[in-house]
């Protein structure tokens, strides 16, 4: 943080935008009318949480009966005393903004076959796609068999939305889609246009709707239309290994976020109990860094004391709210140690964040260099401590100063599969280690698009290499996802001991944990010893 800047907590009030959404989501409570949902307005209120702006309330599930023929959809009236409208006018009365969600149990995916049968062969549903015997390769081979979506159905839906009040839709007919969908054009059109349809709709009334998606494509044509937030993952809500495949999910897309447009990293559920309070702050904290909308789902009446500390943290709140938009993005990764993130204020300030990776509480240390600073004046945003100025890092490890990256291999074609285990291994040789060799710090260009789905792998949303120079022990590195498609890449630091003085160095890669490693574009490392302050 420059000297003189704000503090966090101090920022300057974002213009009017849309901002990401503060709330209330009842997607893990579907089975309660509005008599189990009223009460949790009367928690919001009491915890203070609506004075910090807490004030979205989306009713996510069991409120239809389905569609008629015409698209519109069918309210089920003894869910809510009123109906949808009545529920509508609570909320406004509270002066809460009344969200709505329609998913693919409600509205459907716009993509029958020519069969009879259901298909659910692009949503994450593997135990439908069984049934119906379809495989990935054959549902990504299914061309022509898609009839365009008709726009009245979802004009129809959105007139009926918006005489209701709501003013947050969370529209996600096809939820969340394979890797092989958003890679073939002809899939990943038909998820997108429902979305595209329904903010055609938005804008034509000139309400002021917010409009929440399922996963956004990569189509020519969605490159066109932003929404307002798209989720970048399947639901992060059961344990550490969702919330870490949600993290890795966000090292590929959080540059996409920018002032009105936001990624979605899922609802906090606050009566997780399989995460751990440090694991419960973790996620929190880097939903908020990330400009994710802050929406909670579970029983507001049972005390968590560790969330709501966090949530009432002003601090936090200002900085997810910030008015740049931008959210933290990746910068470094020391495998099975921690990661470190951090991203632009709209003051001129910066956050950081360093992920704790190892099963122990422990302190951290950021060095500034890994932020490309070379001074500070820190602030810690839990605690509200000032750590005043340092110009090396915010503990006693030393910086590392300044340094240049020079390429190892030309225009090097990228591997397209390695298979684990030391199997068709790729070695790099002759690389120069300089005149004293020893340990270099390396970066590793590199794809990775093997999108997870609802059941992660052995690293979730990232692939393992094992990685050994000479006769060095080997060392694994974990690659997380470059983008949703193959032509994506993206670099990685590593150091690596071993280097001999001179130009006889050889370099092995290969895949590990039964997993194929990530096709590599180019090589470079530092051509003196890497400077202290890296672990």
């Amino acid at each position: 943080m420059p000297p003189g800047a704000p503090l966090p907590g101090q920022l300057p009030q974002p213009p009017n935008q849309k901002r990401p959404p503060l709330g209330f989501t009842s997607s893990q409570y579907c089975q309660w009318n509005d008599y189990g949902l009223k009460p949790q307005v009367d928690v919001l209120e009491r915890t203070g949480l609506k004075d910090l702006g807490f004030k979205t309330f989306v009713i996510a599930c069991e409120w239809n009966k389905g569609m008629d023929p015409e698209g519109k959809l069918i309210v089920d009236d003894k869910q809510f005393e009123g109906g949808l409208t009545g529920f509508g006018r609570f909320l406004q009365d509270k002066q809460m903004k009344f969200g709505l969600r329609i998913d693919s149990v409600t509205a459907g995916c716009p993509w029958p076959p020519k069969k009879k049968k259901k298909v659910l062969g692009i949503f994450r549903r593997s135990d439908e796609n069984e049934k119906l015997g379809l495989n990935s390769k054959q549902l990504q081979k299914r061309k022509g068999d898609y009839p365009p979506l008709d726009p009245s159905r979802v004009e129809n839906q959105f007139q009926q939305i918006a005489s209701w009040g709501v003013t947050h839709l969370e529209y996600r007919p096809c939820l969340f889609v394979t890797a092989g969908a958003i890679q073939n054009p002809d899939l990943s059109k038909v998820t997108n246009d429902p979305y595209i349809q329904m903010k055609q709709s938005i804008q034509r009334s000139q309400k002021d709707i917010f409009l929440a998606t399922g996963q956004w494509g990569v189509t020519d044509e969605t490159r066109l239309e932003t929404a307002d937030t798209w989720r970048v993952n399947n639901p992060a809500k059961e344990d550490w290994q969702k919330i870490r495949q949600t993290i890795n999910a966000m090292v590929a897309l959080s540059h996409k976020s920018a002032p009105g447009h936001f990624n979605d990293l899922d609802a906090i559920d606050w009566n997780h109990r399989d995460l751990s309070p440090m694991e419960q702050a973790t996620q929190v904290i880097f939903w908020a860094a990330t400009k994710s909308p802050l929406l909670l789902t579970g029983d507001l009446n049972q005390d968590n004391p560790s969330i709501l500390g966090f949530l009432k943290n002003k601090a936090l709140i200002d900085i997810n709210q910030d008015a740049l938009g931008k959210s933290i993005t990746f910068r470094r990764r020391y495998t099975n140690d921690n990661d470190v993130w951090a991203g632009e204020l709209s003051d001129g300030s910066m956050v950081a964040m360093l992920i704790n990776w190892k099963d122990e509480e422990r302190e951290l240390t950021l060095s500034l260099a890994d932020v490309e600073l070379t001074s500070a004046n820190g602030f810690d945003v839990i605690s509200g401590k000032d750590l005043g100025p340092s110009n090396t890092t915010q503990s006693k490890t030393k910086g590392m100063g300044k340094a240049v990256l020079r390429p190892v291999t030309d225009k090097l074609q990228a591997m397209t599969y390695l298979e684990p285990d030391g199997v068709g291994a790729v070695q790099f040789v002759n690389l120069e280690g300089g005149d004293k060799g020893g340990r270099l710090l390396v970066a590793i260009d590199y794809i990775n698009s093997k999108l997870d789905d609802f059941s992660p792998s052995w690293c979730p949303n990232c692939l393992i290499a094992k990685i050994k120079v000479n006769d060095a022990p080997e060392v694994e590195i974990e690659f997380p996802i470059t983008g949703l498609t193959n032509n994506i890449p993206m670099s990685y630091l590593v150091e690596l001991d071993g280097f001999k003085p001179g130009s006889d160095n050889t370099l092995t890669y290969t895949g590990a944990h039964k997993q194929a490693a990530p096709d590599i574009t180019q090589v470079s490392f530092f051509s003196a010893s890497a400077p202290s302050g890296y672990q």
